[in-house]
């Protein structure tokens, strides 16, 4: 009766860590997207192009499309990253975003 207990636990450990490493990179790729975005001459997609890069040099998956918002003053990211599936029940993705002031040149006249 305890063994079963115990892979049990040892099992939801494991997801937990999984699912934290993915929040972590989650929110990194959400950010690195939403600085990308918001440059002053940003080419449109740079975000999105950025957000595959690192993904794949932190050997993560993304589980959606990066969605970027974009208004006159900032840009928000949102990056959806896949967990493994290791027990039934607990989450497989991990959604993040995050928000960047948009960078813009202001006239001396004007600041």
């Amino acid at each position: 009766m305890l063994i079963p207990v115990l892979v049990l636990l040892v099992m939801v450990c494991v997801h937990v860590a999984a699912w934290h490493h993915a929040a972590t990179v989650a929110t990194s790729v959400a950010a690195r997207v939403a600085w990308a975005e918001a440059h002053y001459g940003a080419v449109p997609g740079e975000g999105e192009r950025r957000a595959v890069e690192l993904a794949d040099d932190l050997d993560a998956t993304l589980a959606a499309p990066v969605r970027v918002h974009r208004s006159a003053s900032t840009v928000r990211a949102e990056v959806a990253i896949a967990i493994p599936a290791l027990m039934p029940g607990f989450p497989s993705t991990v959604w993040r975003q995050a928000t960047a002031a948009r960078e813009r040149v202001v006239p001396p006249g004007q600041r």
